[in-house]
């Protein structure tokens, strides 16, 4: 079977353009960020992120929860890296399509029934954080391990977070040992924190 000239070339220029494509697009997720953004609204995070890089995010509004609140620190580091630690536990893809990241949320998972398996619901997390004295922590981190997600308690110690159960929450201050707790029943919890030993005395 003969192949004209002109099919050859037809050929080869989309081929061209497919792998320019995909060349351009890792060049997007190559790019160096660095932002400390705590406790900010992820499309606050998305907007800072698009500043940085000179590129832009496109979703729809069931994408992203519109209150959300997620922590980013980031010290010169990979987009694509970045991207994947802020949308991963979120079980939302990204792709990248000329100067836009298109966000999609993830087909829910199959279980071996063949029926849809419901991802575990984010519910809020409410309490409070204390000192030793009773007296309540300011600016304490309250992080959700292995994630980006993340807020701080107010002037009274109150923090307010979204997370699932099983989740494993972090509490953290200059000063404090770290404490951890697991998302489980209760919805409202009292933490307190014990001074670290290089503190005392």
């Amino acid at each position: 079977m003969r192949v004209s000239l002109l099919q050859f070339f037809l050929l080869l220029s989309c081929i061209s353009y497919s792998f320019a494509g995909k060349v351009a697009g890792q060049e997007i997720l190559d790019k160096k960020v660095s932002l400390n953004l705590p406790s900010k609204e992820i499309r606050t995070v998305l907007k800072a992120i698009a500043a940085s890089t000179e590129i832009g995010f496109t979703y729809s509004n069931d994408v992203l929860q519109n209150r959300q609140k997620i922590t980013v620190i980031a010290n010169d580091e990979r987009l694509g890296d970045l991207l994947q630690r802020i949308f991963g536990p979120l079980h939302i893809s990204y792709e990248v399509i000329g100067h836009q990241i298109v966000l999609k949320k993830n087909p829910a998972a199959v279980n071996t029934r063949g029926s849809l398996a419901a991802a575990p619901a984010f519910r809020p997390i409410t309490g409070t954080v204390i000192g030793a004295d009773g007296a309540p922590l300011v600016g304490v981190s309250v992080t959700i391990a292995g994630t980006t997600h993340g807020t701080t308690t107010d002037m009274k110690g109150y923090f307010s977070i979204d997370a699932k159960d099983g989740d494993i929450l972090v509490f953290s201050s200059i000063g404090y040992d770290i404490y951890k707790v697991s998302v489980g029943a209760a919805s409202n919890l009292s933490v307190s924190l014990k001074k670290s030993e290089n503190q005392m005395g």
